[in-house]
């Protein structure tokens, strides 16, 4: 089974062609950060690697998570974007708040500033506290975040242009 280990030292991979290569890590868990761009194939991926009993982490959950009223990011927002930022249940409006730095690049550059730390911090806790021996984390914007020092190897999926 993929991310199975032998013997806590080899990893059988499923090659394109059908045949098994290995892979062996050097530390426990391993991590691989999955990124590419808007339908380049990265929760296909994902979801495949889960299906062979892969650990798998979502940043774009992870994301949602630290805007919620008891997450990290919660009050920074507030305290940097303004109370009309909070949505009538209390939780962070997400469209007022895309109004705000959809049309404007330095705020947009302040919520990164403020969101990617918190998202990392919470994908770091999630590798340290597990007990797989292979992880892999997707992330849109693993790149221009900077989270590729916490993994061991980054995947890109790309798509090429098809002819119609």
């Amino acid at each position: 089974m993929l991310g199975k280990l032998v013997n806590r030292k080899t990893i059988p991979w499923l090659r394109r062609d059908g045949h098994t290569s290995t892979l062996t890590p050097n530390k426990f868990p391993y991590v691989i950060g999955l990124t590419g761009g808007i339908c380049s194939g990265k929760s296909t991926i994902s979801a495949y690697l889960k299906d062979k009993g892969v650990e798998t982490v979502d940043c774009d959950k992870i994301g949602h998570q630290v805007y919620q009223p008891d997450g990290p990011a919660y009050q920074l927002l507030i305290d940097e974007f303004g109370a009309i930022i909070i949505g009538d249940d209390g939780s962070i409006n997400r469209r007022e708040l895309g109004n705000i730095v959809f049309s404007d690049k330095s705020k947009m550059k302040r919520l990164n500033e403020i969101v990617w730390p918190c998202i990392a911090n919470a994908v770091k806790a999630m590798i340290d506290s597990s007990s797989s021996e292979l992880i892999v984390v997707e992330a849109a914007v693993m790149l221009e975040a900077g989270w590729q020092t916490f993994v061991d190897e980054v995947w890109v999926m790309t798509v090429s242009l098809m002819r119609l």
